[in-house]
């Protein structure tokens, strides 16, 4: 392990060194030593890196993923997806963090629009590209158009004010929940281009009025 790998996984296991190293054995001796196969026990080591990364709040890239364990970024997008579908726990407060997730890449996240107005992120978690593309899918609206890049989303005004209406509803924004309300009070604008960030803003003060100035 080279140090900038060493200088990452520290960050990722911060002070829960013990309560990581349980969580892995638990998961190696519930059905018995030898009874897990290496590619189930590898998405259970990139889901219980992935949890702690983000309750340090590192939000690590597809790129620093790549860099910390090896691996291809092709790869690592797949064991996003295995990880989240397989040890996805409460389908309740699962929703609730993609839904957290969604609204950060909303409060920091790189925004542009195209020339039909339609915003266009990127979210390179494939997990949350599922859940929002069954969201849209609910609200009888369009799903997404992977032709070009599937890490590329654009969503029109419509699209996207019905999703953060549903994140609203579902996380407690406007009703006193500090945590979701802060991911709108408290967005960066410094990745929204100038264009993106007027559209964004007055869509969201629609939405928002008391929480955006």
């Amino acid at each position: 392990m080279n140090n900038s790998q060493d200088q990452l996984l520290k960050k990722i296991i911060n002070n829960n060194a013990k309560d990581i190293s349980y969580e892995i054995f638990e998961f190696l001796l519930d059905d018995g030593l030898g009874s897990i196969s290496k590619s189930e026990f590898d998405a259970f080591i990139f889901y219980t890196l992935h949890k702690y990364q983000k309750k340090n709040k590192l939000f690590l890239s597809n790129y620093e993923w790549s860099s910390l364990l090896k691996l291809t970024e092709r790869k690592i997008k797949n064991l996003r997806l295995i990880s989240g579908i397989r040890f996805a726990e409460d389908t309740n407060e699962e929703s609730k963090e993609l839904w957290f997730n969604f609204l950060d890449i909303v409060r920091e996240g790189y925004i542009q629009v195209d020339k039909s107005k339609n915003f266009i992120f990127t979210i390179e978690d494939p997990i949350l590209t599922r859940f929002l593309d069954a969201k849209l899918k609910e609200l009888k609206l369009s799903s997404f158009d992977y032709s070009f890049n599937s890490e590329i989303l654009k969503f029109n005004s419509k699209s996207l004010s019905e999703l953060l209406k549903n994140a609203a509803s579902e996380t407690g924004i406007g009703e006193g929940n500090s945590i979701a309300e802060e991911k709108i009070t408290k967005i960066k604008w410094k990745n929204v281009g100038d264009e993106a960030k007027d559209l964004l803003k007055d869509l969201l003060k629609g939405l928002f009025p008391t929480l955006i100035a």
